[in-house]
């Protein structure tokens, strides 16, 4: 699938998001009875209330500028791993900031996608971690520490930042005085091997661009976990993208420093 969406016509592009919304019956989101497509414009109509809707305003591309096309090849690329906004935005033709508002976006729907497979964290370690890039001020007055929890201690396939003002462990001042930007305390095998592949991805791939939105970083790498496939990842993806109530407000986008 993600080696075909390259060569989608603009009618097939459509045409595929229409099957993912309705299953073949176009349905008003106001009042869910039939609608149609409008033949001079590239909107629907119900037919009862004749409410005027398009696939973007009912899903998470509400108000962006992209075609179809771009989003729908933007999802594969971004699926297909080892890739960060600027060569994104590079492969797509489009601007930086376009490119990375669709990826934070789209990392919004990674989050829900793996918070579906696990109804809650049970397993909250005491391992502080200091994430690439993390601020200097922070850093310096060591806190407020980083607490990671996950859902398995044997094989965690889904983290969650917390963050905590204080702690009691003497072991703090040894850790954030360390060089190295992740450092762990007493972790099992398991979690500290699938932790360090997160840091290595982290400065490898986004160097400091993680700094201001950890979570979301993180929220990609486990859904890169559970699901190994890139043509699992896409499908799973494009089956939520109409769910409107995901898609951030833009302010909240580019100012939200980290989801607790």
């Amino acid at each position: 699938m993600t080696k075909d969406v390259f060569t989608y016509t603009q009618e097939e592009t459509v045409q595929l998001f229409e099957d993912l919304f309705w299953h073949g019956k176009i349905r008003c989101p106001r009042c869910e009875n039939f609608a149609y497509r409008l033949s001079s414009r590239p909107l629907y109509q119900c037919k009862h209330c004749r409410y005027q809707f398009s696939i973007k305003s009912i899903s998470i591309m509400r108000k962006s500028h992209l075609s179809l096309k771009t989003w729908l090849c933007a999802i594969a690329i971004i699926c297909e791993g080892n890739i960060n906004g600027v060569s994104l935005a590079k492969h797509l033709g489009v601007s930086y900031k376009a490119a990375w508002l669709l990826f934070h976006k789209v990392r919004n729907l990674m989050r829900a996608l793996s918070a579906k497979q696990k109804h809650h964290l049970r397993h909250l370690l005491r391992k502080f971690f200091l994430l690439p890039g993390i601020k200097k001020v922070q850093r310096e007055k060591k806190r407020p520490f980083q607490l990671i929890e996950c859902d398995s201690v044997a094989s965690p396939t889904h983290f969650h930042i917390h963050l905590v003002q204080s702690t009691s462990c003497d072991s703090l001042k040894t850790l954030f005085s360390s060089k190295n930007t992740a450092a762990i305390l007493d972790a099992p095998e398991a979690f500290s091997r699938i932790f360090q592949q997160l840091v290595s991805r982290l400065e490898n791939l986004y160097h400091h661009g993680c700094r201001k939105h950890p979570q979301r970083y993180i929220d990609e790498f486990c859904l890169f976990l559970l699901y190994q496939n890139p043509d699992i990842r896409m499908k799973k993806l494009l089956s939520m993208i109409n769910r409107e109530e995901l898609l951030l407000p833009y302010r909240t986008l580019i100012e939200e420093p980290i989801v607790l």
